[in-house]
């Protein structure tokens, strides 16, 4: 689920997608997250699923636009390409994990099982925003641009809920 919900933030955070198109994502997702929640639920039962869910709930992505208090629409606003967006992402994701880290002197803490909701989701927002900068700039090379970005978003969306919907049957 938290995939899901970071690829989601990362989608509506691009500039220059129209708003039907953002809205049309919200409206489709609502549908598959009850749905993934469902499964999540009943499937991951072992401490280290329940945090991550924990992470995938603190979200405001649906409603508010928001991703841990950071106004998405806004991001999308002050930014002029996707590129910029993902770094400003990033930026603010490995600020929170790094305040976390520095705040956080427990050797136990170290393993990101045992992490605060808030930092996972950091953390998955970190991690995502920089393996899509780092291919992107590979394909950069290549001559290819961000325009299909909010596509490949969709379509990451969409094959991690029907991976999802593939347990379906088990609960």
């Amino acid at each position: 689920m938290l995939p899901v919900v970071t690829l989601m933030s990362i989608a509506i955070a691009l500039p220059n997608i129209p708003k039907h198109r953002v809205k049309q994502l919200l409206n489709n997702m609502n549908q598959g997250v009850s749905l993934v929640k469902l499964i999540d639920k009943t499937l991951g039962k072992n401490a280290q699923l329940i945090n991550l869910r924990k992470a995938a709930d603190i979200f405001e992505v649906e409603l508010y636009k928001k991703w841990l208090n950071i106004n998405l629409s806004k991001t999308s606003l002050n930014c002029t390409n996707s590129k910029e967006v993902l770094r400003e992402l990033s930026i603010k994701a490995e600020g929170i994990i790094t305040k976390f880290k520095n705040r956080e002197k427990d050797p136990i803490m170290e393993n990101p099982h045992k992490w605060p909701a808030k930092v996972v989701a950091a953390n998955s927002m970190y991690r995502i925003t920089r393996t899509i900068l780092f291919s992107s700039e590979v394909q950069e090379e290549n001559e290819q641009t961000y325009d299909g970005l909010f596509e490949q978003l969709c379509v990451m969306i969409a094959d991690i809920v029907a991976a999802y919907l593939t347990n379906l049957p088990m609960v």
